[in-house]
């Protein structure tokens, strides 16, 4: 049987069988949508149907950067037909964070730069080389990009450690 279920994840990523949904960012002061974040879902009735499920078989593959720019690529298609007018926010893991996206995404990727307001949102799981993130958020910002940080853990030699 797991061999079916390996064999199911690995069709998730080759048909980029994702699907995003979006969650509203309100303001506290009138109650208006002002952004949007990317969430994202696995086939439904899958193992793989939640992220924490898609992203748990990635690691353990060694195939998160794949799967994330996978699930970006879909919620910038999506927000595209969708016409979003206001912020989104695209989860991004660190290591994927300054990694250049699949060839047959990055078309896509340069559409959603030109006509999404993309805030990248680096996410909370495992900061394995934080000169390289903070290099590499840096060098976004620099581009121009937003970049917000999404409860970054603390690592044990760098920023957020008590002891650093």
């Amino acid at each position: 049987m797991p061999a079916v279920q390996d064999d199911e994840f690995s069709r998730i990523l080759a048909d980029r069988a994702v699907t995003p949904v979006f969650q509203p960012i309100v303001s506290l002061d009138d109650g208006l949508t002002v952004g949007f974040e990317a969430l994202i879902r696995g086939p439904e009735g899958s193992r793989f149907s939640t992220p924490d499920a898609l992203f748990a078989e990635a690691e353990r593959r060694g195939a998160v950067v794949e799967l994330d720019w996978i699930c970006a690529g879909a919620a910038c298609t999506a927000a595209l037909d969708a016409g979003l007018d206001v912020p989104l926010f695209l989860n991004v893991e660190p290591d994927t964070f300054g990694s250049t996206p699949p060839p047959e995404l990055t078309d896509g990727f340069a559409r959603a730069a030109g006509r999404l307001d993309l805030v990248f949102e680096v996410t909370e799981r495992v900061v394995r080389d934080p000169a390289t993130l903070i290099r590499s958020v840096v060098g976004a910002r620099r581009a121009r990009s937003r970049i917000a940080l999404d409860r970054i853990p603390p690592l044990a030699h760098g920023f957020g450690h008590p002891g650093a």
